[in-house]
């Protein structure tokens, strides 16, 4: 990445700095590889926003867990009268999507995780090399111009498409006619010539010697700061740490916007509790942009994906995993993908007319005949681990709890990020606020991943034509692609639960970190 800009870069810590400055003789650039110097960056500025934004204000509140020990596997039938419940159900209108979470900073401080170096400091000597950048730096961000990750994964395969849509069992929210065609404008603005070149020379490779020597130098250099964090025995995190952390707040536009942030914010948390609950031996490193390479197909792929790979005929293709697992020294790594469940829900009533059912598909915020009863900014937790009998009772959109398989919709990702990586298994973990986690094995399909890149090839032709597809083009191959839709559900219902902890780790918190609801820790701005 020769000219990449930098201005958007997230700061080393104090820590860091000083351990990288320590450390710099071990990252040398060598040949054609830049070295970035290490200069101290001020965080970007956040984008202003006209929504309401809120200050977070100290206070005494505290929070407690509810008791029970329960599945995490709830019913679908009509919930009973609140009072009828053990386990508390709280209500507010501004969810604390931090609760109990941690920042990223933070978790690199975790003796067990082996976290990536500051990007200032890195060798970075083309794609091979976009692995090292951190997720949480602006540069991550910009790396994806024109590259195919879990963004537009879906919408390419023609998931999307109705037709697909109804073998796979996709909720209707998924569902989107145009999304093929919106995926095809999004690379030819990208990338209008259709060229993998076209970015410029962030996509060119310089050369294998040169990427190993880059790598080499990286990895010499998390080795050192991984000790350095390791010594400094800063786990786990005090919780003025995040307490500092949240800032300002800004209210929720709808419960799917909540589901977005809740995710996000609790994605450092989530890799925590899987840590705790693994062997010592056990490490998860972070990891960045892994770019498919040519090379890594293996010879168990048919022989037209590897041509197309090496013609240039897929188009630049990445993943972005939640980090990787080592479970000892020496043995392969795994890949880790992290869904976070959010808790808080949106109550609804019936409406006359609306039919049989029970609660509508509008309480899981994918739309439907159903009003909430408090209005559009009031939402619902239960906060506790529920009982089972509770759990037979509530309707599924409120318990949150965790997965029974993986989903459809998350194959294709869960399947192209062990290969990016070099993994034969991703560790598919399904995590939820109260309800425990659930760690589902998925081991690599290398038949299946040869005809998702033969898919993807197809659109792909049709961007470098400059030819708009279709939103049925992969149904000109009606009996292949349905196969390929069907192996799909198969993969995702055929993983295997690996772990299921019913309590997992959490940090203590109490006041503001320790509170579902921010109604009343929060001062106007």
């Amino acid at each position: 990445l020769q000219s990449a800009p930098m201005s958007g870069t997230v700061p080393a810590t104090p820590s860091e700095l000083c351990a990288v400055r320590r450390l710099q003789q071990a990252a040398q650039p060598a040949g054609a590889c830049r070295s970035v110097g290490l200069p101290v960056m001020s965080a970007a500025e956040p984008a202003p926003d006209a929504q309401r934004t809120i200050g977070v204000a100290r206070g005494g509140q505290s929070y407690q867990n509810s008791r029970g020990r329960g599945g995490a596997r709830g019913g679908r039938g009509r919930g009973a009268q609140a009072r009828a419940y053990i386990t508390p159900c709280q209500r507010g209108s501004l969810p604390n999507v931090y609760w109990r979470s941690i920042a990223m900073d933070e978790l690199r401080s975790h003796p067990r995780f082996v976290s990536l170096p500051p990007v200032p400091s890195l060798t970075l000597a083309g794609p091979a090399t976009f692995r090292w950048v951190r997720q949480d730096d602006a540069l991550w961000e910009d790396l994806h111009e024109s590259v195919l990750t879990s963004r537009h994964l879906l919408a390419v395969l023609g998931f999307r498409e109705p037709r697909a849509a109804r073998i796979l069992g996709l909720n209707r929210a998924f569902v989107s006619p145009n999304a093929l065609v919106d995926s095809y404008h999004a690379f030819r603005q990208a990338n209008p010539l259709g060229h993998t070149s076209a970015p410029g020379a962030a996509l060119r490779r310089p050369g294998r010697a040169i990427e190993a020597e880059a790598a080499r130098t990286n990895h010499a250099l998390r080795a050192a700061l991984h000790s350095f964090y390791a010594a400094e025995a800063r786990w786990p995190p005090l919780e003025e740490d995040s307490v500092r952390g949240l800032g300002s707040v800004r209210m929720p536009r709808s419960i799917g916007e909540l589901r977005c942030r809740w995710g996000s914010a609790q994605e450092a948390a989530a890799l925590a509790s899987l840590l705790e609950a693994l062997p010592e031996e056990a490490r998860v490193e972070e990891v960045g942009l892994a770019m498919l390479l040519p090379e890594q197909l293996p010879p168990t792929f048919p022989a037209e994906v590897r041509r197309a790979a090496a013609a240039g005929e897929l188009p630049p293709i990445g993943a972005s995993p939640d980090g990787v697992l080592r479970r000892e020294a020496g043995r392969k790594i795994e890949a880790i993908e992290i869904k976070n469940h959010c808790p808080f829900f949106v109550r609804e009533r019936r409406v006359a007319g609306a039919g049989d059912g029970g609660s509508s598909a509008g309480a899981s915020g994918t739309g439907g005949h159903g009003v909430p009863d408090d209005g559009a900014e009031s939402y619902h937790v239960w906060a506790g681990q529920l009982l089972d009998w509770e759990l037979e009772q509530l309707p599924w959109f409120e318990t949150r709890g965790p997965l029974d398989s993986i989903p459809p919709q998350y194959v294709p990702q869960v399947q192209l990020e062990s290969l990016c990586v070099g993994a034969d298994v991703n560790n598919f973990v399904s995590a939820s606020a109260c309800q425990g986690l659930r760690v589902f094995r998925s081991h690599r399909d290398d038949a299946y991943l040869g005809e998702m890149l033969h898919f993807i090839s197809k659109f792909w032709s049709r961007v470098k034509q400059g030819k708009r597809p279709s939103p049925e083009l992969h149904w000109q191959e009606a009996d292949r692609y349905e196969r390929f839709l069907k192996a799909t559900v198969r993969i995702g219902r055929g993983a295997t639960l690996d772990e299921h902890v019913l309590q997992p780790w959490r940090r203590s918190a109490e006041g503001v970190l320790g509170s579902f609801f921010l109604d009343e820790w929060v001062v106007p701005q």
